[in-house]
């Protein structure tokens, strides 16, 4: 593909992308490939003042300006005094921001103040979405800020169809629509690191069976809820662990459920993973689960089915699109703790269904979420928002 003459500047909340090793993701790895075509990439995300990140550079034009904010409500005003001297040193062609509240309140300010173009991307599922708006009350607050943003925009990307079917069903325009999941590299997942998966398994016990979650340890991910599931399941199937691979917000209150459940050894916290490693855990798993009260795509159940991991899921918007129920894992109707427990169960006790569903999840990862395809579709998305 060409290489376009346009300077991108980003506004993002993923503190990962100005840290020096990544524990959540690649979303670094996914910015220095952006950067090979087009000529430049401005990006200001959020991080925390006691992080005290210094500006860095990712390969030779991805510029990286970390806002060390007080908190995330200073983030508004940091970000646009960062985004602002960036527009009054370089002519920016595009400003995206990658959700539709305060990053798209910036975006929106920087789109009048220097007559840019703007690109408000959906990483999340938030319209329609009851269970959602019942996180907190703040949320209702920001539905009616995304509304009033998605008018403004010149174009929106959305992670699933089903997330852009929720947009044309409130109005907008299916010409500023764009559908692109976000890219992820699976070749790493594809491989086998034999030793490292050896003692994996040692760790947790060489005849257990092992159920993975991977992901932020916050309360859309319902691990909660899950934690109730997993006991029911190791009454009928004591010989299984829940590995809990993540950080966040609820992480001692889910350590507490568990002391409370009785379930300290059956559960083990592994905390945040490094990208690089990822797929030994997957490796050395039987069973993936996400149990999520809301996902607009579900990258890690692509990452899982590349690993050759089948999958139980909630029914979300995202994991419908990635999870062909009874094929290559299974959908279970958010909230249905019976069945949710029934499917791990068939899964846990059958290998050869297991497997073959592992099998056709690697498949349909290798087939429909293709690195390089993808990463080329969000470039040429920006030159056609930009050229008109």
């Amino acid at each position: 593909m060409d290489k376009f003459d346009l300077k991108i500047l980003t506004i993002s909340k993923d503190a990962n992308l100005a840290m020096d090793e990544q524990k959540l993701g690649n979303v670094q790895q996914r910015n220095v490939e952006y950067g090979k075509f087009v000529k430049a990439i401005y990006s200001v995300t959020y991080s925390a003042k006691k992080q005290n990140l210094p500006n860095k550079t990712l390969g030779d034009n991805v510029f990286i300006f970390p806002t060390n904010s007080m908190n995330r409500m200073f983030f508004l005003w940091d970000s646009w005094k960062i985004a602002h001297k960036i527009c009054q040193q370089h002519k920016i062609d595009l400003v995206l921001t990658q959700d539709p509240f305060l990053s798209g309140l910036i975006g929106w300010l920087i789109k009048k103040k220097f007559k840019v173009k703007l690109l408000i991307h959906f990483h999340g599922d938030f319209w329609a979405n009851k269970n959602w708006l019942k996180e907190n009350f703040y949320n209702h607050i920001l539905l009616l800020l995304s509304r009033f943003l998605v008018k403004r925009a010149d174009s929106l990307r959305v992670v699933s169809l089903g997330i852009k079917n929720k947009l044309l069903k409130a109005g907008v325009s299916a010409k500023k629509i764009y559908v692109i999941p976000t890219p992820v590299d699976l070749e790493k997942f594809y491989l086998r690191a034999a030793a490292e998966t050896t003692q994996l398994k040692k760790t947790w016990g060489q005849d257990n069976k092992i159920i993975l979650f991977v992901g932020r340890l916050e309360q859309e991910k319902n691990l909660s809820w899950f934690l109730d599931v997993f006991n029911a399941v190791r009454k009928k199937y004591p010989s299984v662990i829940f590995v809990v691979a993540g950080a966040g917000s609820q992480e001692e209150k889910l350590k507490a459920k568990s002391v409370a459940l009785n379930l300290t050894k059956a559960v083990k916290f592994v905390g945040a993973v490094d990208y690089l490693e990822l797929n030994n855990y997957f490796q050395a798993s039987d069973v993936f689960v996400l149990p999520s009260l809301s996902e607009s795509f579900g990258k890690v159940l692509v990452e899982a089915g590349a690993a050759g991991l089948p999958a139980v899921a909630s029914a979300t918007t995202g994991a419908q699109e990635i999870i062909q129920d009874g094929e290559n894992g299974f959908l279970i109707s958010i909230g249905d703790k019976q069945t949710m427990q029934e499917k791990i169960l068939l899964l846990l006790k059958d290998e050869d269904l297991a497997q073959k569903m592992g099998q056709k999840a690697h498949l349909m990862a290798e087939e429909k979420f293709n690195w390089r395809r993808q990463i080329e579709a969000v470039v040429k998305m920006w030159q056609e928002i930009v050229v008109g």
